[in-house]
This record gives structure tokens, sequence and C-alpha cells, in this order.
């Protein structure tokens, strides 16, 4: 009742339509000298505006209804767009040459070694990233998983940065930096198909302006690496970036890779939706490449535990926009 009241207020009801206008406006323009919570919550508030939309209408308030919906409608473009453009569903596979490629950070996990170890054995992923790696932990990865991915480089750090790529083919890396963050950029050699390159990037935690202007700064010197390609790449890594950041779309624009997750993914624990996790860790992927699977790993000890894609190469003639490709 007392909502109602307030809204049969003329500047209160023009100074609430302007804030759900407003806020709108700031997931899709998103200023970097402003924090960025609403931004990367965007599919989170797009549903809250759909909400909104039918509490207003079953309050009879035709201006507020239509404000809510077009702001969700808006931003339900703006996130298609933003992360996968065309593609709605993944490609299907086929008997072509394939790659599992897995993501982790050692800091999300909450479970014991033992059990992580566990689970790189049983994955039988081709490549695996690992950072927030210590020296300890690289030890370990060397110890005791020498068989399943005899080929391995590190970059070890008692800080935040380290990193690992471990894999079952055999590949050649190097290290390149951004600051004191290591990049690792490698060139795979995948039997029956030939080189494929692939680039692990850590960057920092975006808290402030300065973090998201470090992290287009690093995106950039990542981007220059990929363009001097033209083979199959991989691009992959925690960016403390949702897809849909400004960073992202730049990213993505300069090296024209595409995302491998569609739509909003957040993470299952218990089977239950984890509905404020946003996603900040990718996989990308170039055009010589379809992604037929994608998906978060979660437990209820570990939230966001990491992700996993897996990637066939295309044939020759191909296109991601063919659409046989993603027939059932």
């Amino acid at each position: 009742m007392l909502a109602k009241a307030l809204l049969k207020s003329r500047p209160i009801e023009l100074f609430a339509l302007a804030l759900l206008l407003a806020v709108g406006l700031l997931c899709i323009y998103s200023p970097t000298h402003l924090p960025r919570w609403g931004a990367n919550h965007a599919p989170q508030i797009m549903l809250t505006y759909f909400g909104l939309g039918i509490v207003f209408f079953m309050m009879n308030k035709p201006r507020f209804t239509f404000t809510s919906f077009a702001c969700c409608a808006m931003l339900c473009l703006f996130l298609k767009q933003s992360t996968h453009g065309q593609q709605l569903r993944y490609a299907v596979p086929t008997d072509q040459p394939e790659l599992k490629i897995a993501h982790f950070n050692a800091n999300n996990f909450d479970v014991d070694l033992d059990n992580m170890l566990e689970l790189f054995r049983d994955m039988d992923l081709d490549l695996l990233s690992i950072q927030g790696l210590d020296p300890m932990l690289e030890m370990v990865l060397q110890e005791e998983l020498s068989k399943e991915y005899p080929h391995q480089y590190s970059v070890p750090s008692l800080s935040y940065y380290g990193m690992a790529v471990l894999s079952k083919h055999a590949f050649t890396a190097k290290q390149f930096n951004y600051g004191e963050m290591p990049n690792i950029f490698g060139e795979l050699h995948v039997q029956g198909f030939g080189k494929a390159y692939f680039v692990s990037t850590h960057t920092v935690p975006a808290l402030t302006s300065t973090d998201y202007m470090r992290n287009q700064e690093h995106l950039e010197i990542v981007s220059h690496q990929c363009n001097a390609l033209d083979a199959p790449l991989i691009a992959l890594g925690d960016y403390h970036l949702v897809p849909w950041s400004p960073e992202i779309r730049t990213f993505r624009t300069n090296t024209a890779l595409n995302d491998s997750r569609i739509g909003f993914a957040p993470s299952f624990i218990d089977g239950k939706v984890n509905f404020l996790d946003v996603p900040q860790d990718h996989i990308f992927y170039s055009d010589h490449f379809k992604c037929t699977s994608f998906s978060i790993l979660s437990t209820s000890e570990s939230p966001h535990m990491g992700i996993v894609g897996t990637f066939e190469f295309l044939q020759e003639g191909e296109s991601l926009t063919d659409a046989s490709l993603y027939h059932q």
C-alpha cells in the first residue's frame, strides 16, 4: 500500500522510472571509474526486471510495466550479442580429431590434494591449464601426474600468479610477461592433425578502475601474440572479467576468437544453481575449431572449481556458420 501511495506522486514516479532505466543503461555502458557490480551481474538484473514487470503489471502500473520489460529486453539483446552472437547451441560431435581442454585455478580448490589429483587423472584431458601454482604444487604435479600428462611447463610463484600447462601431447612453450604476471604461449603437436597453439593468461582481480585498465592493457599484449598467428588457437585463463565486459568484447573483436560459453552459465552446487556466481574464467577458440561441449565443474566444497570444453577441428571447407554443424 505504501508503494502504491508513493508511486501516485508524479515526481517520485518520474524519479523511479528514470532510476529503472539508468540501472539498465549502466549495465550496458559501464564507465571505468564506476563500480562494476551491477554490470557484472547483468543476467541477474535482467531477470529482476522481468520479475518487476510482472509485479507492476499486477499493480496496474503500465508505465513501470513497460519500462521494466523494455529494460529486460534491452539487457537480453545486449547479453546475447556480447557473448555468443548467433550461436545458440554446441556443435554435434563427429569423428574429427578433438581436444579436451580444462582450466583450473588452484586457489579455488577446497578439496584435498589427493582428490584434486584423482580428478585430473579421471578427466583424461588433452591440455590442462592450472593457475595459482606455488612451488610445492608444481613438485606434486610433476611427481604424481607425469604418467597421464608427460609434457609440462611450469611458472611457479609464491604470489597469486603462478601457472602451469600439462598435456598428453608434446608441446613447446615460452613465457611472456605483463609486469609481474606471466603468460604461457605454446605450440601443441596433435597426432592426426598437426599444430595448434594456446595461450594461458591470468589477470589481476578487477576491483577498481585501475585494475580494469591494467587488465585491458594486459589483454592488448595477449592480443598481439594471438594476432601473430593464422592457425588453430585456444586462449584460456582467469581473466577476472565477465564475457559481456568492454575489455572482453574488445579482446574478442581484436583476436576474432569465439567464446566456448553459451549464455549465462552459473555454477551448480549439489544440483542447485549458485545464482550470484558470474563467469570470469574463459576458454576462447579460433574459427579452426568447433566447440562440442562446455561445462563448469563444481562441488559442495568448491562452488567453482574450473571449466572444461571439447573442441573438434573443422574439416576443410567447413565454417562455424554452417547450419549442418548444429543439427541433432
